[in-house]
């Protein structure tokens, strides 16, 4: 009888330590239900919720920075284009002028006389000119009474021909010399600040002076140069 309760009491034991490892070992029945999908993609708290925007093109705000420098876009030395007394100075150092303004001026008298007298010939030409046309109309009406020899028209047709080139001659004469009277006014070739005067009123100047008049920078816009690295390029 005490054999019998002996075992009674061991298999107590065990089932009782069987339990025990089973609750410590087996995992809970939630961790094994695997996850279960719907429609939406997602598990049991329902679908995922997506949020959708129109595609559209912008700046993107990337900034870098880098060590640089500022220079005036464009220094200018202005020189003279032809030889002569400066009779004036027309800027003060440190002044803003415009585009086209007079800086200085040049003694015009010799480059005047020859344009005056690149005008004066083509006035001669001119009538030299008109008085062989008229000759060629008189030498055509004798022609046709064969009052003259058909080669003296021929002639009269080339010394009107030679007149008309000398006179387009004359005309190129006159707009170089009409040019280099314009150089004796030396004007700003853009809109900037004005330097240190290189010469003074009552020099002579020269087109070959190295120094030139004045120097201008252009101020506005200014350049900006800088460097990057290339891994940021």
């Amino acid at each position: 009888m005490a054999i019998r309760r002996r075992s009674i009491a061991t298999a107590i034991v065990a089932l009782v330590l069987v339990g025990v490892a089973g609750v410590v070992w087996w995992p809970p029945a939630k961790q094994q239900q695997q996850p279960r999908f719907g429609r939406g993609g997602g598990g049991d708290d329902g679908p995922v919720p997506v949020v959708a925007a129109l595609a559209k093109r912008s700046d993107v705000p990337v900034y870098l920075d880098g060590v640089g420098t500022i220079r005036a876009l464009n220094t200018v030395t202005v020189r003279s284009q032809v030889d002569g007394k400066l009779l004036s100075v027309n800027y003060t150092e440190g002044q803003d002028v415009e585009r086209g303004y007079v800086l200085a001026r040049i003694d015009p008298t010799t480059y005047q006389a020859a344009y005056d007298q690149a005008v004066a010939k083509k006035a001669l030409d001119e009538a030299t000119l008109a008085n062989a046309r008229l000759d060629l109309e008189r030498y055509n009406k004798l022609v046709s009474t064969n009052s003259i020899a058909r080669q003296q028209l021929d002639t009269q047709r080339m010394t009107v021909a030679q007149q008309e080139a000398q006179v387009k001659l004359d005309q190129a004469q006159i707009d170089n010399a009409k040019a280099i009277l314009d150089y004796t006014q030396i004007v700003a070739p853009l809109a900037g600040r004005t330097g240190i005067r290189q010469v003074d009123e009552g020099n002579i100047v020269h087109a070959s002076d190295a120094n030139g008049i004045v120097v201008i920078t252009q101020l506005q816009p200014l350049s900006v140069l800088f460097t990057l690295p290339q891994q940021q390029l």
